[in-house]
């Protein structure tokens, strides 16, 4: 687990500052003009940034899952409930049944988490949750 990444994984907000920098904010992914002198210019017009995209519902459901499973801990099935709304198991269920009968995921009262070899193939555990 790298400390410099929890805020992008337990998708919290960001702000990037300069040139190429990325941000995330209030449900809108923002990356700014890489080029440094466009992005002095754009600067200096009042607006740097390059590109503004709304970050959908499905977006945040795949990322939740495959950045919480990047956590050493897990995802918190709570935390996961009071984001969206709905159990974790009504919208990946048949996902997670079967990422742990591979033993690739664990479970416990709380927390669904890669298992030692789900770590180890933890691209593939991802890719359950891409639609």
């Amino acid at each position: 687990e790298c400390k410099h990444n929890i805020t992008y994984w337990m998708d919290e907000e960001y702000i990037g500052i300069g040139a190429g920098a990325h941000s995330y904010s209030k449900g809108y992914r923002y990356n700014n003009y890489p080029n440094v002198p466009e992005y002095i210019d754009a600067t200096q017009k009042g607006n740097a940034i390059q590109n503004k995209v709304k970050v959908t519902v499905k977006d945040e459901l795949e990322e939740f899952m495959f950045m919480g499973l990047r956590m050493t801990d897990g995802i918190l099935k709570k935390r996961f409930k009071d984001r969206f709304k709905k159990d974790i198991y009504d919208v990946y269920g048949s996902e997670l049944c079967e990422l742990k009968k591979l033993g690739l995921l664990i479970e416990d009262n709380n927390y669904i988490k890669l298992s030692n070899y789900g770590v180890d193939v933890s691209n593939k555990v991802f890719e359950y949750f891409i639609k």
